[in-house]
């Protein structure tokens, strides 16, 4: 039964960090440094579409960080 749990955890933060990598078209590490990019970004723009958007990103990125170290 422990094995069938790990199983299904690994199985689902794999799906997950495909269906980032596929969303975004790069992998972890190349999206920290795009997201690092873009966060310099807002600090020059008052943008609120912008900031919305990388807020979404920063929520996605915290997903696929809590995915990455757990696979």
């Amino acid at each position: 039964m422990a094995y069938d749990y790990v199983r299904h955890q690994v199985e689902h933060y794999q799906a997950k960090i495909a269906r980032l990598q596929s969303k975004y078209g790069m992998n972890y590490e190349q999206f920290e440094s795009y997201l690092k990019a873009r966060s310099k970004t807002l600090a020059t723009t008052l943008n609120p579409e912008l900031n919305q958007a990388i807020m979404l990103e920063e929520e996605d990125a915290l997903s696929w960080k809590i995915a990455h170290e757990r696979n």
